[in-house]
């Protein structure tokens, strides 16, 4: 979901949902850098001399991706391309935007821990933000006793 409002009951929980997400967008990431790999391999041999094809190539060790928007054409809200370097940059951009996730959940993962370090107690009640899979905003509410073993509660109904 790109945004949504989570409820975690300890600094745990949430530090594993960080770790959860980070390991899904690095997953991600590498399968988007295996496909832009095998096209720029296979595109090769095709678009060798061409200029666009040179600065994917550049692109691919490291270098910031600049979209030539002149591939891309406005239909009803949606861009359209026919051309092979639309589907190139589009990778380039899924990954770029999956690398800034990752970082920004590894500084989030960061504070957390600085969280638990400085001795936030165990009985709050920590409502996140999420957006874009990435954590934005914590509203800390803290429980009283009887509040807080609500959550370990089990009810079940059952007929014999």
């Amino acid at each position: 979901m790109d945004t949504e409002i989570r409820q975690f009951y300890s600094l745990k929980d949430l530090a594993d949902e960080v770790d959860q997400k980070i390991g899904e967008y690095k997953a991600l990431a590498d399968e988007y850098n295996q496909r832009l790999g095998v096209f720029l391999r296979g595109s090769k041999g095709k678009y060798g001399d061409q200029e666009w094809f040179k600065k994917l190539s550049g692109l691919q060790k490291g270098a910031k991706p600049t979209p030539s928007s002149d591939i891309w054409i406005g239909f009803h809200g949606l861009r359209l391309c026919a051309d092979e370097r639309g589907e190139a940059e589009m990778i380039f951009e899924v990954i770029d935007e999956l690398k800034r996730k990752i970082d920004s959940l590894t500084d989030i993962k960061g504070a957390v821990k600085d969280l638990k370090k400085s001795g936030l107690g165990e009985k709050v009640l920590y409502i996140v933000h999420f957006r874009g899979g990435v954590p934005e905003k914590v509203v800390l509410h803290p429980q009283k006793d009887g509040e807080f073993a609500k959550k370990f509660q089990y009810v079940a109904d059952f007929s014999t």
